[in-house]
């Protein structure tokens, strides 16, 4: 069994969302994962504080990944 991790693409037209996940290497990009890791947001946003650069956001649970 050949796995691959993979950005699952989920969200709006414009404003994409992805899960970064493991799944099989022959299926399709959105088909049921074995296990999901973690998020990944690929627009900029501001930090918290509202001073600095934008960043983008990724976040893993620390169990699964």
């Amino acid at each position: 069994m050949v796995v691959k991790i993979r950005l699952a693409r989920f969200g709006k037209r414009n404003a994409p969302f992805y899960n970064i996940v493991v799944a099989h290497a022959r299926t399709a990009r959105n088909s049921k994962p074995i296990e999901v890791l973690g998020t990944y947001d690929p627009i900029p946003q501001l930090p918290r504080d509202g001073d600095g650069a934008r960043f983008k956001d990724i976040r893993l649970d620390t169990v699964r990944a």
